[in-house]
């Protein structure tokens, strides 16, 4: 398990450069590789702006002109080095065959291709109740300072409470992450990759499906063994 973590992790948090970038506006264009040069970089978002929207990770930060900027951000993707970057405006996100998520503006999640016709990324599972509810820490705080004004021994306890939660927030949040899937459908729509939905991009593997039905549920879906077998099949480019 320790080698599929450590996969995972250097495929999820490659650096991204300034030089070679390129958009497209298609997934046809991405195929054909017919993109655009331009020169461009990406900023992921902080973590307290993540934890408080729960939102795609990366924006523009960067780009050689202000025209550039905008057919960088309604253009389907945007290729920094080696890096893939999906761009979630107007994406409508699935999960278990409901839709989940609709995103309106131009934000990016690092994705990797599979074969010709799909991408794969992770991102915070919107099927998860809890996500969809995850409470702020700066909510914790106002609250705290509203309700505990009694003495300053209450108080400074109950920040450092609201400090330790912001910590479980983190931890929680790295583990209610999932990974989706979209196909060159002429639709930008993404489907969470599930038990059957993984068993379908594993194909012909019938080795690889036999062991992947072998681990835990919870476990099948997990974006280190999403990954892992996706490597391991030879379809991730």
């Amino acid at each position: 398990m320790k080698h599929i973590l450590f996969v995972f992790i250097c495929l999820l948090f490659a650096g991204s450069g300034y030089s070679q970038s390129k958009y497209y506006s298609t997934f046809d264009d991405l195929q054909n590789d017919k993109g655009v040069e331009c020169e461009i970089s990406m900023r992921h978002l902080s973590a307290k702006k993540m934890k408080k929207a729960l939102k795609p990770p990366y924006r523009i930060s960067k780009a050689e002109d202000k025209h550039v900027r905008k057919a960088a951000g309604n253009a389907m993707f945007v290729g920094i080095g080696e890096d893939l970057f999906l761009n979630c405006k107007g994406m409508d996100v699935y999960c278990y065959g409901r839709l989940s998520k609709h995103f309106k503006k131009s934000r990016f999640v690092k994705c990797h291709r599979v074969g010709d016709n799909k991408v794969v990324f992770t991102m915070v599972d919107f099927g998860s109740g809890y996500a969809r509810a995850l409470p702020t820490f700066a909510d914790r705080v106002v609250n705290g300072i509203l309700t505990l004004l009694t003495s300053k021994e209450d108080l400074i306890n109950d920040v450092a409470d609201d400090v330790q939660y912001e910590h479980e927030v983190r931890r929680h949040a790295a583990k209610i992450r999932t990974c989706y899937v979209m196909y060159n459908d002429g639709r930008k729509r993404v489907e969470r990759i599930d038990s059957h939905r993984m068993k379908v991009l594993l194909d012909t593997r019938l080795d690889l499906i036999e062991e992947y039905e072998a681990l835990d549920l919870y476990e099948r879906e997990t974006p280190e063994v999403v990954y892992s077998f996706l490597l391991r099949s030879g379809q991730m480019k």
